[in-house]
């Protein structure tokens, strides 16, 4: 049924597409001429931008009220800490001073006149008592001092990311305008408005009832099968040379191809190269087409990983923004991880030839 009606919305879009094009309307057909295939995917584009960058806009917004609620218990949080720290203080004070002054002076000066071994016994148990509360104390007070000042660097940890969440907020915001005022311009010039109006809300509709769905499936599918791709190495070994302490990867674009559709059969469709330092990909499925380009990167933080970077991703040949790529790599880990190939192991370096990934691993000496 899904499928059915995937291939409904393709053959709208489609059909929409050819009135466009071969019936422009009579009253404006010099004008509408104006439009041309390349003015109107430009305008498709921009108007699908500004539908993902509205949905990146209110995902900033939301992480700013959480960010903004995190600070708020924060900051009574801190106020609490403050008050049980002036407390913890007061007490660490009267045990320094109690030392300082010779208070405690008269303790050791009735240990050391005992009159019996029962007396010594009882006046050093009576000692044990006074000093680990004297240090249960002072503990208390460094312990309070601690956990503080977590809490105020947790504090202006939020406050930093606050500011950075307002700062690109502020951004997108404007980046939406300065779409949306070209989409204007050209709506206004095209001299069929609304004809190109129904066309953007056709595309945005198929883009977020399916077109989206079919991207996320095949990053998910992806990510998944990125996980077995060390254990299927380890059953080819022809695949890595090995040289001292050093192996070479080398890992031709036909078989990834080979891996990638004995994992998936979505993959049947979909054609991954490595080509002018870029990795590209593409396939069609349900009347939709996805096409990508990336790269990799060996990165050791937070975990030491040859990380996949989306440089452009388009849907039916439109490109998505950044905001939509960045949101996928979230969500989707497509990294290679070396060390669960061979524990012992790291990535010195990826690089992409035509045809093939050559990934260098050495062993890994600390």
């Amino acid at each position: 049924m899904i499928s059915r009606w995937f291939r409904q919305a393709a053959g709208l879009l489609a059909l929409l597409l050819f009135i466009w094009f071969v019936h422009p309307p009579l009253a404006s057909a010099e004008q509408a001429q104006e439009i041309n295939d390349e003015e109107l995917r430009l305008l498709l584009e921009k108007s699908l931008s500004i539908t993902e960058l509205d949905k990146e806009i209110a995902r900033i917004g939301a992480q700013k009220e959480q960010t903004l609620g995190r600070i708020r218990e924060l900051t009574q949080l801190i106020e609490r800490k403050s008050v049980e720290l002036q407390e913890q203080e007061a007490k660490a004070g009267d045990v320094i001073r109690a030392y300082y002054t010779g208070e405690r002076d008269s303790l050791i000066g009735a240990v050391l006149s005992f009159q019996s071994l029962p007396d010594l016994f009882l006046m050093l148990d009576y000692f044990d008592v006074i000093i680990a509360n004297d240090k249960k104390s002072l503990d208390g007070y460094k312990e309070q001092y601690r956990e503080l000042q977590k809490e105020r660097e947790k504090l202006a940890e939020d406050e930093s990311r606050l500011s950075s969440l307002e700062t690109s907020l502020l951004a997108q915001r404007e980046r939406i305008v300065r779409l949306q005022s070209d989409v204007d311009s050209s709506l206004a010039s095209s001299g069929d408005a609304d004809r190109l109006r129904v066309l953007i809300d056709e595309l945005v509709a198929y883009w977020e009832t399916a077109g989206m769905h079919e991207v996320k499936r095949y990053f998910r599918a992806l990510a998944e099968t990125m996980k077995e791709l060390p254990g299927w190495l380890q059953e080819n070994p022809r695949l890595m040379e090995m040289n001292g302490l050093s192996y070479t990867l080398r890992l031709p674009d036909d078989e990834l191809n080979r891996f990638l559709r004995e994992q998936n059969d979505l993959f049947d469709n979909f054609q991954f190269r490595f080509e002018n330092g870029l990795i590209a990909a593409s396939g069609r499925r349900e009347g939709m087409e996805i096409s990508l380009t990336g790269h990799y990167l060996v990165e050791d933080e937070p975990v030491h990983a040859i990380r996949f970077y989306t440089d452009e991703l388009k849907f039916n040949g439109l490109t998505l923004p950044d905001t939509t790529v960045r949101d996928l790599e979230d969500s989707f880990d497509l990294s290679f991880y070396p060390q669960r190939l061979v524990s012992f192991v790291k990535a010195d370096s990826v690089v992409i030839e035509d045809g093939e990934l050559v990934i260098k691993l050495s062993v890994a000496l600390e």
